[in-house]
């Protein structure tokens, strides 16, 4: 059994930004296959967290940020240090803020992306990019800071990671882009009954095409809805005090009961035991 205790972080959104919170913990904790919906960049500053990314493992400090695309899967855990606690600040990217990027530094965001890397999803945080990230996060604590200012942080922070030469792979496109308009479509309402024909016809094309399409890139309707709704339910027992119950509701599932078995299997504990480890 895996044992955590976790505070529970307000989450803020920001439109065409992204969505900023804060994890906490005082006991490590390690969670498996965690679905990345949205482009997602995390910095640590208390502690350490440990990936897994195919065969290589790797703790990430405070001098790291770890780069997340979309469409990946993950092994984390999160380690305290020697006083007991962890904290990390968790940035999830809007697409807009990634098409405005791909518009306004058209140059840096190609040339980034023609360079050959190893696909990793760390890197090292230097003075520039750090200090970006610093005043992001100062500015959207600030409510009488105007959005495009909000905006404007945003960009440097992303143009600063570039760069740098990272952040490559929050800009690369994932599967030909039909996975993530399914994904994208799923995301906007999670508990909606979504039906493959649905799906369809939001995407102006039939069934047929739609399930021959996803099972190019090795997807389906089915496992889409898996992923955004586990991820859903991740983030929700992490970030407010809701109750399974109405947790399960808001991810689409008619029981806590069902939520909670679908849970244990996807990340290996259930949703009870991280709430009871929590408190």
């Amino acid at each position: 059994m895996i044992h955590a205790t976790s505070t529970q972080s307000p989450v803020q959104v920001t439109p065409n930004v992204g969505v900023f919170c804060r994890i906490r913990a005082t006991h490590r904790h390690a969670i498996r296959r965690v679905p990345i919906n949205q482009p997602t960049l995390i910095r640590v500053v208390r502690g350490n967290k440990q990936v897994w990314w195919g065969q290589v493992d790797r703790q990430i400090g405070i001098d790291t940020m770890l780069v997340l695309p979309v469409g990946a899967e993950v092994h984390l855990a999160n380690v305290p240090d020697v006083t007991g606690c962890y904290e990390a600040e968790m940035w999830s990217l809007d697409a807009m803020l990634l098409a405005r990027m791909q518009r306004h530094h058209a140059e840096v965001v190609a040339s980034s992306l023609s360079l050959d890397r190893v696909s990793l999803p760390w890197q090292m945080l230097d003075p520039v990019t750090e200090r970006a990230w610093t005043r992001l996060w100062s500015s959207i604590t600030t409510s009488e800071l105007a959005l495009p200012i909000i905006q404007h942080r945003a960009e440097e922070c992303l143009l600063s990671l570039l760069l740098a030469g990272g952040g490559q792979a929050l800009f690369v496109a994932n599967n030909g882009g039909v996975v993530d308009r399914v994904r994208q479509w799923v995301m906007l309402l999670p508990a909606h009954p979504w039906t493959t024909a649905e799906l369809a016809a939001r995407m102006n094309c039939s069934e047929a095409t739609l399930r021959r399409k996803l099972a190019h890139f090795g997807a389906s309707v089915r496992d889409i809805l898996e992923n955004v709704r586990m991820g859903q339910g991740l983030a929700l027992l992490q970030t407010s005090s809701h109750d399974v119950a109405e947790i399960a509701a808001q991810c689409g599932y008619q029981s806590a009961s069902r939520f909670s078995i679908r849970f244990r299997e996807r990340y290996g504990l259930s949703p009870s035991e991280l709430r009871r480890a929590m408190a």
